[in-house]
């Protein structure tokens, strides 16, 4: 008999809105999964195996960890060696399958001064008229990504997320910056039923940076639910989260977004940005900033964009000759073409390209 787990993911650091129960996210009756298939590619110079990275917190917290230890999920391990300059991408590939309980876990080892490009793709393998499993079970794909940065890596972390078929998807991510360390995440939400989203960075050594930018588009009725943390414990730190997407018809979104400025992070500075864009009456938003501090000399900043699309600016689009159902495509779109053309990579890119117009090709159809 499979073993279900009730587990509670996402939580805010400090409970700060108990009245609108948004603290973090319950999960009941998630049944367990085996290990997932992953397609590699991995550069000749980076390492796989090695030792298991020592404790490292992620942005879903420890119930994440019961349910991959409970699974007995393994961990599959890459080193990039000290020095190594950032030459051929690490690519690894997560296929979600309707029906399939499927879990992997990954660490990655950059020495110091190493660089490294990883190249993630959670991406559905069965078209939309895929039946379910023979168990009629929902369907899972589960992923947890660590990094361990020393002294000066940088770690480039591009994740492409369209599970399409699964049920439930959890991305969660652990990230550590010693000294001049500088990691770099940029996550693109293409489609999925229900999403959640974890990632934590603790900003350890002094004058190390961590950077992420998260760009979704949800249709139908499409669930997303982020908890991003950025941690700093040493001086000179600094953080920037930036997250924007597009909601149309009855997509709900929920962003937790926390800087913490804890004791010792002297001269840190943290950003936080959203931009929202509402394209239906029936979306639900929800979005909760949040700035801790336990330290004087720091700078956090957070702000938020939420609105739709001007009247005048769609009649604008329809004297042009753009319909009505094209000019909302086409500002949906644009926020993630700007964070397509970011990706270090012209095959994956274009990939996201071509899943990006097969959606808008279905939506005016």
């Amino acid at each position: 008999m499979t073993q279900t787990y009730d587990m509670t993911i996402n939580r805010l650091p400090v409970r700060t809105w108990n009245r609108l129960n948004m603290n973090g996210t319950v999960l009941r009756g998630l049944e367990g999964g085996q290990e997932g298939p992953v397609l590699d590619c991995v550069p000749e110079d980076i390492q796989s195996g090695g030792a298991k990275l020592s404790p490292l917190s992620t942005g879903m917290g420890g119930d994440m960890d019961t349910l991959l230890d409970g699974c007995r999920i393994p961990a599959r391990r890459y080193l990039c060696p000290s020095g190594r300059a950032d030459g051929a991408p690490l690519r690894l590939t997560f296929p979600a399958m309707r029906g399939a309980r499927r879990l992997n876990r990954v660490e990655i080892l950059a020495e110091t001064g190493g660089e490294l490009t990883v190249l993630m793709d959670l991406t559905d393998e069965t078209d939309g008229d895929a039946p379910a499993g023979e168990s009629g079970a929902a369907s899972l794909l589960g992923l947890q990504t660590r990094i361990l940065a020393r002294k000066d890596a940088r770690v480039r972390l591009v994740q492409v997320i369209r599970p399409g078929q699964a049920d439930v998807c959890l991305n969660d991510v652990g990230v550590r910056c010693e000294a001049g360390a500088r990691v770099q995440i940029l996550q693109l939400v293409l489609r999925s039923t229900r999403l959640c989203l974890g990632c934590r960075g603790e900003l350890l050594g002094e004058q190390s940076s961590l950077e992420a930018d998260t760009g979704y588009l949800l249709r139908g009725d499409d669930r997303l639910d982020m908890n991003y943390e950025a941690v700093h414990l040493g001086a000179k730190t600094t953080s920037r989260m930036d997250v924007s997407g597009s909601l149309r018809d009855r997509a709900f979104k929920l962003f937790r977004g926390t800087i913490d400025f804890q004791k010792g992070a002297s001269g840190a500075s943290g950003d936080e940005k959203e931009d929202v864009l509402l394209l239906d009456d029936g979306v639900v938003n929800q979005t909760i900033p949040l700035i801790l501090c336990s330290e004087e000399d720091v700078q956090g900043n957070h702000g938020a964009t939420i609105g739709r699309l001007s009247g005048e600016l769609l009649f604008y689009l329809q004297s042009r000759g753009i319909s009505l159902a094209d000019a909302r495509e086409l500002m949906a779109r644009s926020r993630m073409d700007a964070l397509c053309e970011r990706i270090p990579d012209e095959r994956l890119r274009q990939s996201v390209k071509n899943d990006l117009e097969g959606g808008e090709r279905h939506e005016n159809h």
